[in-house]
């Protein structure tokens, strides 16, 4: 038996006990009133209960095969009301007002059956002790009233056509009224599959995505003189069958080429523009660009024989030549180095990137874009590509870069009516001066400060 099947025998179970503590009420006011026929009346309630309270308990699947079955209960419910309405007096009887009650549960069905029936059963029944009790095939009752009033065949009548209109109506009133509800409950049942099938869809394609950037992505460097850490953290997270994941616009590389048999040190933060899958997008091409360019120079030696200056513009220029065919509608920021090994010297351009923060001498600064480019992939600034820009890393340098998630904070003064953004461009350095350049610290400050609003990615480059 499954999950399903003991939460419906559970539902049932206090209606099931509600039928036996009846037949036992019964009896009790057999014993109180010594009417006989209440004896033989409880006694059929209390074996028909318990024969169904069992037949449920252990027979339920039996049930779920031949709903058919449903009839005995309910023919139970009418029966026990029935007994009520006679010992109360029947045409004079408060209980009546149950018969109406008990159309109204039955009608709550999709199956407009079950509710006719009861709503017959109970007219039929109501019609039957009537006539019994006014022909004198049985005797009055009334335990409420001990004084004995005969059934005028005016109230007999007018009872039975009150309740005949009453049953019927809220039948057929409280039928609708579900019919409806479920024809609502499943259109909204339907969008919610729907939308839990299109979000199904989109995970996997943000899964696909994220499993395609892992290639692209990384630190590939190994030096004794320079240490590379990475701190990724994109704004869209998901779980796709358990596993955690992330997709977003920023990606960081660190990788090594030759170049006129000096060893140096390749590094790009990128931030490709829009949100989620528009992000990632760029960033997948951004990478696999990338990728491309330097596995060829590792592999191929292809432009090796370049000085770093004209490599990094060759570099960026095919970047943006690929960026560029997409008439605009791809865009990204990005701040890629070069740093010769031997010498510490920081080859690099800046595309629209946040700059580079240096920390020397316990101290926090920028470093100054002397030429500065606009996104990779606006149109017409190719031929703006002629300079690379220098700066001189000096042993216990540590620079760090990073996309403009680490500024674009929620400062935690605002509130969800004053979304107040952080405007002061010096927060970062202030960060990284705090923490002595510690990046794992410089990320639990950045948070304490306020909530992150956009992908977060640092770079962080140790000259040993």
């Amino acid at each position: 038996m499954d999950e399903l099947d003991l939460k419906e025998i559970r539902a049932a179970r206090p209606t099931n006990l509600a039928r036996i503590a009846c037949a036992v009420i019964f009896l009790i006011i057999y014993f109180t009133h010594n009417f006989s026929i209440l004896l033989y009346s409880a006694l059929l309630q209390l074996v028909l209960s318990s024969l169904w309270f069992w037949f449920i308990e252990s027979k339920f699947k039996v049930y779920k095969t031949k709903p058919n079955l449903w009839y005995i209960p309910a023919s139970i419910d009418v029966y026990f009301l029935t007994l009520c309405v006679y010992i109360t007096g029947v045409s004079y009887s408060p209980v009546t007002l149950g018969y109406i009650l008990l159309a109204c549960m039955s009608s709550v069905d999709l199956i407009r059956n079950r509710g006719l029936f009861t709503t017959i059963f109970s007219c039929v029944s109501y019609l039957g002790i009537v006539i019994a009790v006014k022909f004198n095939f049985l005797p009055f009752i009334n335990i409420v009233n001990e004084t004995h009033s005969e059934i005028t065949l005016f109230s007999a009548i007018l009872s039975l056509l009150l309740l005949i209109i009453a049953c019927f109506t809220a039948n057929s009133v409280i039928y609708q009224i579900y019919f409806q509800l479920n024809e609502k409950n499943v259109d909204l049942s339907n969008s919610l599959d729907e939308t839990k099938r299109l979000k199904l869809q989109q995970d996997a394609d943000y899964a696909l995505t994220a499993r395609l950037m892992e290639p692209f992505t990384g630190n590939l460097v190994k030096s004794n003189r320079f240490k590379i850490e990475f701190y990724m953290k994109q704004k869209k997270s998901f779980t796709f069958k358990g596993h955690s994941m992330e997709i977003g616009g920023d990606i960081l590389i660190a990788d090594e080429i030759y170049l006129n048999d000096n060893k140096f040190i390749l590094f790009i933060n990128g931030d490709a523009m829009g949100k989620s899958m528009q992000g990632a997008c760029g960033a997948l091409v951004l990478g696999a660009i990338c990728k491309s360019i330097i596995t060829n120079i590792q592999v191929n030696g292809k432009d090796n024989k370049l000085n770093p200056q004209d490599w990094l513009l060759n570099f960026l220029t095919e970047i943006h030549r690929i960026f560029e065919s997409f008439d605009g509608s791809m865009l990204a920021s990005a701040f890629i180095g070069l740093i010769e090994e031997k010498t510490g010297g920081l080859y690099y351009v800046n595309t629209e990137h946040p700059q580079a923060i240096l920390y020397r001498d316990e101290n926090a600064s920028f470093i100054t874009d002397i030429h500065l480019y606009r996104k990779i992939g606006t149109l017409g600034i190719q031929k703006n590509f002629d300079s690379v820009d220098y700066f001189s890393l000096v042993e216990g340098d540590m620079l760090f870069i990073g996309s403009d998630g680490k500024d674009d904070i929620q400062l935690n003064s605002s509130t969800d009516q004053t979304r107040e953004i952080n405007q002061d461009e010096k927060l970062f350095p202030r960060i990284v001066k705090k923490t002595q350049g510690n990046l794992d610290n410089i990320v639990k400050e950045i948070k304490a400060n306020g909530k992150l609003t956009d992908d977060l990615s640092i770079l962080k480059i140790s000259f040993l």
